[in-house]
Parts: C-alpha cells; structure tokens; sequence
C-alpha cells in the first residue's frame, strides 16, 4: 500500500498534505503502524475493528484518528482500539473511540456509507 502512495504522489498532482488512512481489521492495525512509522505523513486517519502498538503513541498522536469499533466484535476485541486510543490521548494526541452498539466485527458497514459523519470528519482533518 505504501509503494502505491509514494508511486501516485511522485507522479500525479497529489496534495501531500491531504493524504488520510483509513483501514479495517487487519487494514486498521495498518492504520497504527504507518501512523507510528510515518506520523508526519498523514492528515487523518479512521481505523476500524483494528489494534496497534501502544508504545508509539507518541508518533500516532501527530495524527488525528478516529477509531471506530462494533461492541460485540468477536474476532478483534473492542480493548484494543481503546488501548491505542488511550495511549494517543495520553501522549496529547487528536484521537476518539466510537463503540458500535450491537454490531460485531461488521463494523465497516457504517463507515462505508457514501454520506457519514466519520468520512465528514476526516476530510476536515
């Protein structure tokens, strides 16, 4: 994904400084490591029913994210998006947790809509 954006940005008219994330289940868990490996890269970034590494909150707390996660997921528990959540906030981070009543691992269904808050606020970022 990466060798993608790099490609695009050398050769299309890419505005560097509105390039976002988003990714969901093992995409979000790419979402926190690109945001610790590269946190100047990105304006924003939604991940959902993901985890990372709380130990670089540092580097993910220059990124505004917007973590999005279905109560009863059962494949990726909700701790883990509060975890990472958490850590970005306790390094002086932009970062929010939205927990999903009802919904299980299918939590990307209500960020994919074409017309929604989460996609809203990222764009804003």
């Amino acid at each position: 994904m990466l060798g993608i954006i790099m490609e695009l940005v050398e050769s299309e008219a890419v505005d560097e400084s509105r390039i976002y994330l988003v990714g969901y289940s093992m995409g979000a868990y790419g979402c926190w490591h690109y945001l610790a490996e590269m946190p100047d890269r990105f304006a924003g970034c939604i991940a959902v029913a993901g985890g990372g590494d709380p130990s670089a909150a540092d580097a993910i707390a220059r990124t505004p994210v917007w973590a999005i996660h279905g109560e009863n997921d059962g494949v990726v528990p909700p701790e883990q998006s509060q975890e990472m959540v958490d850590a970005a906030l306790a390094a002086n981070g932009k970062a929010k947790l939205t927990i999903l009543e009802n919904v299980g691992h299918n939590s990307f269904q209500v960020v994919r809509q074409p017309s929604n808050k989460y996609l809203e606020w990222l764009f804003k970022q």
